[in-house]
């Protein structure tokens, strides 16, 4: 008889790998497939999402405005026993509070995008607002290059900015030459 425990560990990695697949295609439909009837979202700052049509918009309207990149990480799955055939309900799944990054983009009439990258993959992004402050949400605990871009400016970024769980990292300051 198969161990639960890796089972389950397994059926986590294989959902999680079909929702990297999903997001790199930018296939909303497909990601909202992996989410249950009742399932909700919690996207920070914002209202909880719920119900497959709003699930579907949220992930469409980030893939709309350039979002790119997705990383998922197991922090722990404890005494969660699913058989063949069988369905859990009731089970809450905490994950561990992201953190964030914010600052100012001058001049703040350039509208600027901003990007939280590592390597390759840009983990998050925000326009700057009107009074150019910008925020970048939803970040793991690393250390993030971040970038910043706006039609007729150079391109700016800082380099190894240090995010820790739950920390909001303030400051990261941005000055656009034509």
């Amino acid at each position: 008889m198969p161990d639960p425990d890796v089972a389950a560990r397994d059926g986590i990695l294989e959902t999680n790998q079909r929702f990297i697949a999903s997001f790199a295609a930018q296939d909303a439909a497909d990601l909202v497939a992996l989410y249950t009837d009742d399932a909700q979202l919690f996207p920070p700052h914002s209202a909880i999402i719920d119900g497959a049509d709003h699930i579907t918009a949220f992930w469409q309207s980030g893939f709309d405005k350039g979002l790119a990149g997705a990383h998922l990480e197991t922090l722990e799955v404890d005494n969660v026993m699913v058989g063949e055939s069988q369905a859990v309900t009731g089970v809450d799944i905490a994950l561990a509070p992201n953190g964030s990054i914010s600052g100012t983009v001058t001049p703040d009439t350039s509208m600027a995008t901003l990007f939280a990258i590592i390597g390759v993959d840009t983990l998050s992004t925000a326009t700057a607002d009107t009074a150019g402050a910008y925020t970048l949400v939803g970040l793991l605990p690393r250390s993030y290059t971040v970038a910043a871009s706006a039609t007729g400016f150079q391109p700016a970024q800082v380099d190894s900015v240090a995010v820790m769980a739950s920390e909001a990292v303030v400051g990261v300051d941005f000055t656009l030459s034509p």
